[in-house]
């Protein structure tokens, strides 16, 4: 699973790789690396979308003369659903591998996709064309974001010039860890890498 963290200043970048955690164990409180593998072969929340498709696939190495499909190991049932041949159809050539599995491959794909999509929060319009609303000065109590199971608040926050766009102190909080929530993606947990040099950076992309 891919996921983001926050420059300095606001600006999306890739987080790096042992920092994308699996949004949906997150949820429950378990911090794990949400690679490919864990996704297609262990996360309870994604898991079934292979099992839907084990017996077109123990049919599919059946019919090319191949190890039944439960013998491989997860990494190598996660190369073999996303169209990696393995060693054993090397040996016995590409034509019949690329023939026979592309459509249950590409349907596989297809049908995680769709299911990663359905787990997405669903965002609310909170918005209000109501002028009175939008002018309102009015002290309402808000309700505290609440954090994953598991995390907490910084005990000492980074102060007011850390946060404050090109000033130098902002590089102590280079190589800190930053949670955040994305209204489509929910929480995200990243590695702070890289802050702004100008003004005029919009965007940095790793």
């Amino acid at each position: 699973m891919n996921s983001s963290s926050l420059t300095k200043g606001g600006f999306m970048t890739r987080a790096a790789y042992q920092d994308r955690v699996c949004p949906h164990c997150l949820d429950k409180g378990t911090t794990v690396l949400g690679d490919e593998i864990h996704i297609i072969c262990h996360c309870p929340a994604t898991q079934g979308v292979l099992q839907q498709f084990t017996a077109k696939f123990q049919g599919l190495t059946r019919l090319l003369d191949l190890p039944p499909f439960a013998s491989f190991t997860p990494d190598e049932k996660t190369r073999m659903v996303l169209g990696n041949p393995p060693p054993q159809a090397l040996q016995k050539g590409l034509k019949g591998w690329v023939t026979e599995t592309t459509p249950i491959c590409s349907e596989f794909a297809y049908a995680l996709r769709m299911h990663v999509t359905s787990l997405l929060p669903v965002v609310v319009d909170m918005s209000s064309d109501d002028e009175v609303a939008l002018s309102s000065d009015s002290n309402d109590d808000f309700s505290p974001i609440l954090l994953p199971p598991g995390f907490q608040p910084a005990l000492t926050p980074p102060n007011a010039t850390m946060l404050v766009p090109l000033d130098p102190a902002g590089q102590q909080m280079l190589g800190h860890h930053i949670l955040f929530k994305w209204p489509t993606y929910g929480w995200c947990l990243g590695t702070i890498s890289a802050s702004t040099p100008t003004q005029n950076v919009r965007c940095l992309n790793k």
